[in-house]
């Protein structure tokens, strides 16, 4: 719901912050006190399960060797305890002690670590899963997730054998590879192009601006002009883990939350130094790639600190190398070349027992030779991108009476792009955009009040916002610059309706969570977002969740800001008759409103009660996605004669509706092919800036399946992600609704991505089928089948265990497209390019590709 308010951003930022102090303070002593001691009710299993369910009743992340703890029995835990007092209990008779222990996290180590512990292939140095409390999606700890959510492990990580995090995100079947990512050679009309050949997240194929990408928690600075987060800088070599909430959650993180949040969570806990060099080649030539990259952290009793460099560089392939596009100019690339630099800082110390600050640094630039013809005869362009991002995001964790704590967050983060172009007929420009993002959060947290049904939590905060966005060109003078502050306000509930108790069959459990939001813009005033949670466990390892909420996205702010421009055309080339002609009204539009979006999930993930569970998840999800922002009238040449655009058609406008057209805009391009301007011809009056006029209806289910077990050859895992996705769409409203999904260009309606893992003593072997499924080509007639295009990939790693200086060595052989797959072939593929014969958004022509990575610890 959007409110008009003109009260000034600052002092409503001062009284937000006032408000969440006093409620803070407001709090009854008695509220801090309570939760030194809770209600642990936990069977006996395994220690590694009585591990998992401590963590999720304690909403504390522990990190502890998965393998060992499967080792021994843990005893039930039962009754009021302290945490610590209830890990004690679970630890005894373990192989397992504290390494290191904060408010919210715990490290386990093997008792007289560093010896190696027994087991095949056990080993304490090699990168750990951290266990699946999920913290993106909620202000709240180790609160049960009501949202669908799955976490990407270090140990995922490195069994897909990708080298770049871009093509990590690309591969799971909740996203969508179109729009602003590297590779794609084709865009629908209307489509957000990739500037800059970056890689941004773009969750069910609504729109990388959709999406919102943090890193450690941080807002980052979108690239370009079309709201996408450049990924492709974070070194994949840092990530801890990938945490994935696939739910509209503006309601917890404000703007931009409508398909859902992605937050990259980086190796804090790293005790060492760790070097890699990765190399690759595709076997049809073109596409060498060499990356390099150094991890270093340390870690102490009252701290951490770590640093990650990393360099890449990717050489081109180019169309004459395949195919695919060998038809198309030579002139192009299927992927551009490119050298990339990026840097990453943390550091955290405890000040004694109740202050911890913290601090995360970035630093990304890029260079790419990107060359573009669209066709024999347009004009060849050679384009010099340069990209640079970096954030500094300083926090401090104040410890409060009881388990509340207050936090503080502040974040500058900036992305700049300039590309260069030069045209084969000799004439050259240049375009630099900036965006920055800087604010302040505070957050308090912990047991508001005690019901007999457990401990009721509170997450209450406000920030402040600015953000800033700059574009100047060496070809049009107009101050294309807008800036805009918000404050905000939140806060956050989860109810325990039913206790838990493994022993209520029926009525294990039930939590009810209430979030809310309100943000307030300085341009366009109030959005107001809610989400509503229930989790019902019927019987332990079953959890059944649903969600309904509201969702926004400001809108993006270079449409708010471009140059306002008119042009005019003959009657008859816009689907008119006569000698008349037809003004547009393009460009820029200052009074965009937000988009809006209500969002509902259905699921349940189910773990079974075994040493080595079967987990399975399945989401149903529904996404009305409202005042979508486009450009109405396309193509502009039915204006007139398609009755779906009447309502943007101002027939016979009067002098003074011309000139006001006129005096907004900054530029004014006649295209009568020699007419001039007669405010007496002019028949109509067509309104084609952007507006608030599209809507989506976004639905569709997905579904996981993971399953481990031992055999005489090795311990096998198995795992399944597949994603059923359909996208209707009415560009304007009364237009006919069609489907965006299954289409030419469009998200595929199904993705599946399966395989299995070997691992036996010194080496693990991961095979994966990736299937993308057919699709229409709706840009030739009659409408043709495109096939579905299924691939194979195979990662083979060895840890020989060596002593002395090779010691802690660890080569990796990667191979994609095992068997070379070509894509299917598509015949509206060239578009917008002569001669691309597939489909460059859901499919590769790059072939088969093998990379070798060698890696050492220190």
């Amino acid at each position: 719901m959007i409110n008009q308010t003109c009260a000034p951003a600052l002092r409503r930022s001062c009284s937000i912050l006032a408000l969440v102090a006093s409620l803070t303070l407001a709090l009854p002593a008695g509220a801090f006190a309570q939760a030194e001691v809770q209600t642990f009710e936990i069977k006996a299993a395994t220690t590694a399960q009585v591990l998992n369910e401590f963590a999720r009743q304690s909403g504390t992340q522990i990190i502890f060797d998965h393998d060992i703890a499967s080792q021994t029995v843990a005893r039930s835990v039962s009754g009021r305890l302290t945490r610590q007092e209830a890990l004690s209990l679970i630890l005894a008779g373990s192989r397992l002690e504290i390494a290191r222990q904060t408010a919210d996290l715990i490290v386990l180590k093997v008792k007289g670590s560093p010896a190696k512990p027994e087991g095949a292939g056990a080993d304490i140095h090699a990168p750990v899963d951290i266990l699946e409390v999920v913290v993106t999606g909620t202000h709240i700890t180790g609160a049960p997730a009501t949202s669908p959510a799955r976490s990407v492990s270090r140990g995922d990580i490195e069994r897909s054998g990708y080298g770049q995090t871009g093509d990590l995100v690309r591969s799971l079947p909740e996203t969508f590879s179109g729009g602003q990512n590297p590779g794609v050679l084709n865009n629908p009309v209307g489509s957000n192009i990739n500037l800059f050949n970056a890689s941004t997240v773009n969750l069910r194929g609504i729109g990388s601006d959709a999406t919102l990408v943090l890193l450690n928690g941080h807002r980052m600075a979108s690239e370009g002009p079309f709201g996408g987060v450049d990924i492709s800088g974070i070194p994949l070599g840092a990530i801890q883990n990938v945490e994935i909430v696939t739910d509209g959650s503006s309601a917890v993180y404000g703007s931009d939350a409508v398909a859902g949040v992605v937050n990259f969570v980086l190796r804090k806990d790293f005790d060492g130094t760790e070097a890699s060099v990765r190399l690759g080649d595709s076997t049809q030539g073109g596409g060498f790639s060499q990356s390099y990259s150094v991890l270093s952290g340390k870690t102490w009793s009252a701290g951490h600190a770590l640093a990650s460099a990393e360099f890449s560089r990717q050489d081109a392939i180019a169309f004459a190398q395949r195919d695919e596009t060998a038809a198309a100019p030579a002139f192009n690339n299927i992927i551009q070349p490119y050298e990339r630099k990026s840097v990453f800082i943390a550091a955290g110390q405890s000040l004694g027992d109740r202050l911890e600050l913290s601090v995360d640094a970035y630093y990304n630039t890029s260079d790419t030779d990107q060359k573009s013809q669209s066709s024999f005869s347009a004009t060849a362009n050679r384009n010099g991108l340069k990209v640079t991002t970096w954030f500094l995001a300083p926090s401090a964790r104040l410890l409060l009476r009881g388990d509340w704590t207050a936090r503080l967050d502040t974040n500058y983060a900036r992305a700049r792009g300039s590309y260069t172009i030069v045209r084969s007929n000799g004439t050259r420009s240049m375009t630099a955009m900036q965006s920055v993002t800087q604010y302040a959060e505070v957050t308090a947290s912990g047991t508001a009040f005690t019901l007999p049904t457990g401990a009721v939590k509170l997450a209450v905060g406000a920030g402040y916002r600015a953000e800033d966005f700059n574009r100047v060109s060496s070809t049009l003078v107009y101050p294309w610059r807008t800036d805009r502050n918000v404050s905000y306000a939140y806060g956050e509930v989860p109810v325990p309706v039913i206790a838990p108790s493994a022993s209520r069959t029926g009525l294990n459990e039930l939590l009810v969570n209430l979030s809310g939001r309100s943000e307030t813009y300085d341009h366009f005033g109030s959005a107001s977002t809610y989400k509503l949670g229930v989790r019902y466990v019927p019987l332990p390892g079953l959890a059944v969740r649903a969600t309904q909420g509201t969702s926004f996205k400001a809108p993006l702010m270079n449409l708010v800001s471009s140059p306002p421009g008119a042009s005019l055309y003959r009657a008859t080339t816009v689907g008119g008759t006569g000698t008349g002609t037809v003004m547009f009204k393009n460009g820029g539009n200052p009074d965009l409103e937000p988009e809006t979006s209500e969002n509902w999930t259905f699921g349940m993930d189910w773990t079974s009660r075994r040493d080595r569970p079967l987990r399975i998840s399945l989401t149903w999800f529904d996404i009305e996605y409202e005042d979508r922002v486009v450009q109405p009238v396309v193509p502009y040449t039915q204006a007139l004669s398609n009755p779906d655009f009447a309502q943007f058609v101002t027939v016979n406008p009067t002098l003074a509706e011309q000139a006001e057209a006129l005096a907004q805009a900054f530029t004014f391009n006649n295209n009568t092919n020699g007419l001039r301007y007669d405010p007496a011809n002019v028949i109509a009056l067509v309104e084609n800036r952007n507006i608030n006029a599209a809507g989506q209806h976004i639905y569709g289910l997905d579904m996981s399946v993971r399953k481990s077990f031992e055999t005489g050859s090795g311990d096998i895992d198995l795992f399944l992600n597949a994603t059923d996705l359909t996208i209707d769409q009415n560009t304007v409203p009364g237009a006919p609704t069609t489907s965006i999904s299954g289409v030419l260009f469009g998200p595929p309606q199904g993705r599946v991505r399966a395989g299995a893992t070997l691992s036996r003593e010194t080496v693990t072997l991961t095979g994966t089928i990736n299937h993308v499924s057919g699709a229409s080509d709706t840009y030739v007639t009659p409408v043709e089948h495109i096939g579905s295009w299924t691939t194979f990939d195979l990662v083979l790693g060895y840890r020989p265990g060596w002593t002395g200086a090779l010691r802690e060595v660890e080569a990796t052989l990667a191979v994609t497209n095992l068997f070379d797959r070509s894509p299917p072939y598509a015949r509206g593929g060239g578009a917008s390019t002569t001669g691309i014969l597939f489909d460059s958004t859901n499919t590769t022509a790059v072939g088969r590709f093998i990379s070798a990575s060698l890696k050492k610890r220190f």
